[in-house]
């Protein structure tokens, strides 16, 4: 399952991953997030990875579609999750991307919030 929302008054979205994800529900979430992008330019993900799992695999080459044309228009990236291989990631990830990206524990689901907000 991925759930999508849209912190009111900003340009900031979460996704929360819980369980299997589809390729209908990656599609309608790509859809908001570009909507949001040409409403703001560039947006700033959370991304709140509670369960990994099954992943279509039709999506991956949506996936990197996605980061292609997309990417840039990303500026920060917060994920979070127990996962401490995503911590290893987005450590990895950070000076390669255009985008800020960090890792936050559960716990700092609150903190991940606040480093988004922040200008």
């Amino acid at each position: 399952m991925i759930d999508y929302r849209e912190v009111p008054d900003s340009n900031i979205a979460e996704i929360v991953v819980d369980g299997p994800v589809g390729k209908q529900d990656y599609d309608a979430v790509c859809e908001r997030l570009v909507a949001l992008i040409e409403r703001h330019g560039s947006i700033r993900l959370l991304e709140d990875i509670r369960e990994i799992g099954h992943i279509d695999l039709s999506i991956i080459p949506a996936d990197i579609a996605f980061a292609f044309h997309h990417l840039k228009e990303i500026s920060h990236c917060a994920i979070v999750s127990q996962e401490e291989w995503l911590d290893w990631l987005a450590k990895a990830l950070d000076p390669l991307l255009s985008c800020k990206v960090r890792y936050f524990k559960r716990e700092e689901l609150q903190a991940a919030r606040d480093w988004l907000s922040q200008d």
